[in-house]
């Protein structure tokens, strides 16, 4: 007769682990290759840029809103909204890139911020 495989609790912990562990490697290896890649996109961002060719080479933003609404630094006095892309690793890591826009959606800054 064939056995139906039970899963008794100390398997199920060993297989969480495994399963933790190997999410965990993905996102490290993922966040370092991101964190690599961005300042490099960030730097193809031109003044003049609408959003869509903003986003077309950073990607999704982390975050939009209001200026200085996540991240606290000095905006331009002409910024209507901000994109705001973060470290893969942020807060342990704060290094925060943000793209200014104005009221017609064309950039009118992109910068690197590091948070204290």
């Amino acid at each position: 007769m064939a056995e139906g495989r039970t899963w008794r609790p100390r398997r199920l912990l060993e297989a969480a682990f495994v399963a933790a562990v190997g999410a965990g490697i993905v996102y490290g290896a993922w966040g370092w290759w991101h964190d690599r890649e961005l300042p490099g996109r960030f730097t193809r961002v031109q003044i003049g840029m609408d959003r869509k060719s903003a986003e077309a080479v950073l990607g999704a933003p982390d975050w939009e809103g209001e200026c200085t609404g996540y991240v606290g630094y000095l905006p331009r006095a002409d910024c209507a909204r901000e994109l705001g892309y973060a470290s893969a690793f942020a807060p342990l890591r704060p290094v925060y890139y943000m793209v200014q826009l104005d009221r017609s959606g064309k950039v009118i800054e992109a910068e690197p911020i590091r948070s204290r």
